[in-house]
């Protein structure tokens, strides 16, 4: 894919970010302030010279390693890092086992769906 070495690497990288981001309030605050250097410290692969612009849009769906890679890269002197709100789930979506899994006595049972990769 354009501008990236390791799709996959990428993607999981930009994860670690969504998790990271999810899981604590001041994190948005962080980027917000900074992007570049957010992104960075994140290990997004930064290009000399590009802005980071955030998009904090939720996501419709969910996003796919190409779709992370081409709004990343796809833009003349910008990458877009998307930062949508933490998802939401009706216990109603779980299934049989996952609702077993919480019945048994489970501490939590943690659901993280950021991106596919289709390769």
């Amino acid at each position: 894919m354009a501008g990236i070495e390791d799709p996959k690497k990428f993607a999981d990288t930009y994860l670690l970010m969504f998790n990271k981001l999810w899981a604590n309030e001041s994190e948005i605050a962080r980027l917000r302030s900074n992007p570049r250097q957010y992104a960075l410290d994140a290990g997004l692969p930064v290009e000399a010279g590009r802005e980071v612009r955030i998009d904090e849009t939720a996501m419709d769906g969910l996003y796919t390693t190409e779709r992370l890679v081409q709004d990343w890269t796809g833009t003349e002197g910008v990458h877009v890092l998307h930062a949508p709100p933490a998802p939401t789930f009706d216990p109603a979506e779980l299934t049989d086992v996952e609702l077993d899994t919480v019945a048994a006595g489970a501490a939590a049972v943690v659901i993280i769906a950021c991106y596919v990769d289709t390769k």
